[in-house]
């Protein structure tokens, strides 16, 4: 009983067929198109995934971008707080200062000296004068070389100088 189906191997003859060289390109064609798609498809995962990539960076790098202006902004709206409340202390403790400056007066000061500090006018007797015995003069060869202003200057306050002399004494 022989199998009429049986092919046998020694003798393969298809190598020498037409019609099976076109069967086998084709389907070498088609696997170097199945390889070159493969390819592709890695290619395009690979760009899919670095495109989310690149947009998951810049989500994270413009969130920090807000949130550091945010913050800023919150920084500066303290700073001019602050500044307004020091300025407005500054105008409270002047105002105070100008209250305490009209409570002291000068006859409590006066009071306080000579109560507190048992401090006594000064008397006539002690205080003494002295007189030199001859007056002396001076005198300028080349010309008086100060001014207007100066020369009144100097006359007003001899002037005050002897009034207060003759006022003590």
């Amino acid at each position: 009983m022989q199998n009429v189906n049986r092919q046998s191997v020694a003798y393969d003859f298809s190598m020498f067929d037409e019609r099976s060289r076109e069967i086998e390109r084709r389907r070498e064609q088609n696997n170097i198109v199945d390889l070159i798609s493969k390819r592709k498809k890695k290619r395009k995962a690979r760009a899919v995934f670095l495109n989310i990539l690149c947009c998951v960076l810049l989500v994270g790098l413009l969130s920090t971008q807000i949130y550091s202006y945010t913050t800023l902004n919150e920084l500066t709206s303290d700073i001019s707080r602050q500044k307004k409340t020091l300025d407005e202390l500054q105008a409270q403790e002047k105002l105070l200062n100008i209250d305490l400056e009209k409570q002291i007066d000068l006859t409590s000061v006066e009071e306080i000296a000579t109560n507190t500090l048992f401090m006594e006018k000064a008397d006539k007797n002690q205080i003494s004068y002295i007189s030199t015995a001859s007056v002396d003069n001076g005198e300028i060869i080349g010309g008086d070389s100060r001014n207007f202003f100066e020369k009144l200057r100097d006359d007003v306050l001899q002037k005050i100088s002897s009034i207060a002399a003759y006022l003590n004494g």
